[in-house]
């Protein structure tokens, strides 16, 4: 046997289905544009990924046979500083172009 490894964007949260996945390793963490209206500036930021996100991630595995996800994170950490749901992209951005 082996093993295969796969990395993946948050694409793979939803858009993708990969056959044979038993295990996820999560960072916890998204890398998303951000709009700081103070400086005028766009920016791609590593931030917290929602708990509904990593719910998502978690269900890639195991949807043939059993699996597991591990977060890269504490229970604690996971409860109290992931939002519970991820911002929406237009709360984000610049909507004044």
């Amino acid at each position: 046997g082996f093993r295969k490894v796969v990395v993946a964007t948050n694409i793979a949260e939803t858009s993708l289905t990969l056959e044979g996945v038993v295990y996820v390793v999560d960072s916890c963490f998204v890398k998303q544009r951000a709009y700081n209206p103070l400086l005028g500036l766009e920016a791609l930021c590593a931030a917290p990924c929602s708990q509904a996100s990593a719910a998502q991630r978690a269900g890639r595995a195991g949807r043939v046979r059993a699996g597991k996800a591990f977060r890269l994170c504490t229970e604690e950490h996971f409860k109290q500083l992931l939002p519970a749901v991820t911002v929406p992209e237009m709360q984000r951005s610049d909507l004044s172009s």
